[in-house]
Formats: structure tokens, sequence, C-alpha cells
């Protein structure tokens, strides 16, 4: 039986379903971006991000990480009460 870890594909399997798929199987995707769909939004997205990743405030200021305060809960830490 043969076991397929890796999956080589054209820009047309670029998408999220595809990815989902490979990543529930545990094989390896190998897709360039589809440049074709770049840059269009059906909606603004909420945060902009500069080229290395750092989110931009709505004044086009970068975000700095200061601190995470381990007595404020927040989902993202987990400690979230609900």
């Amino acid at each position: 039986m043969f076991k397929f870890d890796k999956f080589l594909g054209d820009g047309a399997h670029d998408n999220n379903p595809t990815y989902d798929l490979l990543d529930a199987w545990n094989i390896t995707a190998i897709i360039p971006l589809n440049k074709k769909g770049l840059g269009k939004f059906k909606y603004e997205p909420p945060i902009k991000v500069d080229d290395d990743g750092i989110p931009i405030c709505m004044d086009e200021i970068p975000i700095i990480y200061d601190y995470h305060d381990k007595g404020i809960a927040t989902e993202l830490s987990g400690d979230a009460l609900f």
C-alpha cells in the first residue's frame, strides 16, 4: 500500500479546503500561491500588516508588543472566564 506524505499541486489548489484536507490527512502541501486573487477582498481586512507581518493600527503606526499581564483573563491566554 502506498503512503502519501506530500502533495504537489499547482496554484489552482491554493485554497483553504485543500489545505484543511491535506492537514487532516497529515500530508505536506507543496502548492505555489495563486497570485490571481492576491489582494482582492470583498471587505477591507480589519487589520493591516506590514511586510514583516507586524499589525498596523488605524493611525498607520506599527503596533509594538509591550507585555502580557497574567492577572487579566483573555481568550488568547486560555484564562478566559465564560
